[in-house]
């Protein structure tokens, strides 16, 4: 749990944090599984692991989400953590069910939570169209102990053998996780990435309660829980540098710019730290930085796109040209890995890792353009919700292999392809089945990935 608590934390602190938490390496998805073995529920879908429609009720479920950050108390991080550590260290359960008994947790909090899960949508009001890039986002980080708190006490009801009621509370985890990816107002990555982060926090506990003798099967509720890619939408974070803070952003407004009103909003845009990208050290002028190959290509760009003779683009101050050759190359680039968004999952990744480096190619050749670096490496955020849906695929799988073993007297299938009324789903990173290796008395759903390596063990109870 460690290895995904750490993340998660971190993906709620800030949009630097996040950018750069989605560029490091990941430790390897490793899980063991000690399976009762049980056939999927009657009716199928018992246990949802989010709200079906006819749960739910009209509403904004943001201003309920709010009620209950205030049901927390202000010292709750301490103690989460030593909970999380009880957890996390195999230690006596008596210990970590002891710490949780000590820590405030009011009903009211999971009464709020229930009433915001059921609420047909969220908007958080987050200002991202109106202050771009410069706008806060606090109330990821308050989600951020509302999501632990649902964690430890889904974990704490498992293991006091109340099973159904961890999973009613972890469905309030996944609505929380789906409704910041999904909220109609922020249009940036910064939601996608933490509903993303969420996720896989959750499925942890999920795989907790999935190893406990009381579990039921849980394939078809895996199975119809949404997958992560979509919240990863590859043109949020152009919708969300929109003016007033940046007017040039905005292409019909570009011939309205005079030169002083480019060389304020170059300037304004050269002044803010870019956290995805490592930094030269040196902040550049956007106009006096310019080579003389790049004022020209500018010009010559200018003179071509405005119908005007190289003479008459030579009159023009160099902050329009460059301002708006800039912009262009800005909308070129975002073109280019924002046409790949209805791709194929496998397909979108390769292109987008050539992409990433056509980016910083570009930024090398433009290092005083302001715009290029605020481009986020959208493959890093693709890849952190693919893994999301691939460890999804992997669990369902992990469900199908439990029911192919409770029609069996208990054995595991010999392959995943002999696994037929609950299909194993194929590995969504490359569009093919998982690895299966079945030896003895365990088998092993693996996928090689050299950077993000998941490896499963499962055994079934006699």
């Amino acid at each position: 749990m460690k290895r995904i608590r750490t993340p998660f934390a971190a993906l709620l602190l800030s949009t630097a944090t996040l950018y750069a938490q989605s560029t490091q390496p990941t430790p390897a998805d490793r899980y063991s599984f000690n399976l009762s073995p049980v056939a999927p529920p009657t009716p199928a879908l018992k246990y949802e692991l989010l709200f079906n429609d006819a749960d739910r009720h009209p509403g904004n479920a943001a201003g309920l989400y709010f009620d209950a950050m205030l049901t927390l108390g202000t010292d709750l991080d301490q103690k989460f953590e030593k909970a999380e550590e009880a957890l996390i260290d195999h230690q006596d359960p008596k210990t970590f069910i002891s710490i949780m008994d000590s820590t405030p947790s009011t009903p009211e909090l999971y009464d709020e939570l229930d009433l915001a899960a059921r609420c047909e949508y969220c908007d958080w009001n987050s200002h991202l169209r109106e202050r771009g890039i410069q706008a806060i986002l606090p109330h990821l980080n308050a989600c951020r102990m509302l999501g632990r708190a649902v964690y430890l006490r889904a974990a704490r009801q498992g293991q006091l053998g109340h099973v159904p009621n961890a999973l009613a509370t972890l469905r309030l985890g996944y609505e929380l996780a789906n409704k910041i990816a999904t909220e109609p107002a922020d249009v940036s990555q910064v939601s996608g990435l933490v509903s993303v982060g969420m996720i896989v926090y959750f499925n942890d506990a999920l795989v907790r309660l999935m190893s406990c003798p009381e579990s039921p099967n849980l394939y078809w509720a895996l199975c119809n829980l949404p997958p992560c890619t979509p919240s990863i939408r590859l043109d949020g974070d152009r919708l969300g540098t929109s003016p007033p803070n940046f007017p040039a952003l905005s292409n019909h407004k570009l011939a309205e710019l005079s030169a002083d009103q480019w060389r304020a909003t170059l300037t304004s845009l050269a002044s803010l730290p870019y956290p995805e990208r490592k930094s030269t050290g040196k902040t550049l002028d956007p106009i006096r930085d310019a080579s003389p190959d790049l004022v020209q290509q500018a010009r010559d760009d200018y003179a071509r796109t405005h119908s005007l003779t190289p003479d008459q683009a030579a009159h023009i101050d160099p902050a329009i040209l460059l301002g708006t050759f800039y912009f262009s190359q800005y909308n070129i680039i975002y073109d280019d890995f924002c046409k790949l968004r209805n791709l194929p999952l496998p397909i979108q990744r390769t292109l987008l890792q050539t992409q990433a480096r056509h980016i910083d190619q570009t930024i090398a050749q433009q290092p005083a353009n302001p715009y290029l670096p605020r481009i986020p490496y959208a493959n890093n955020s693709v890849e952190t919700a693919a893994r999301a849906d691939r460890q999804l695929a992997a669990l369902t799988t992990v469900e199908a292999i439990r029911s192919y073993a409770a029609a069996h007297a208990g054995s595991l299938p010999p392959s995943l392809a002999d696994i037929t009324d609950t299909p194993a789903p194929a590995n969504p990173m490359t569009g093919q089945p998982f690895d299966y290796k079945l030896d003895h008395n365990t088998a092993t759903l693996s996928a090689a990935d050299e950077r993000y390596p998941l490896y499963y063990t499962i055994q079934i109870r006699k």
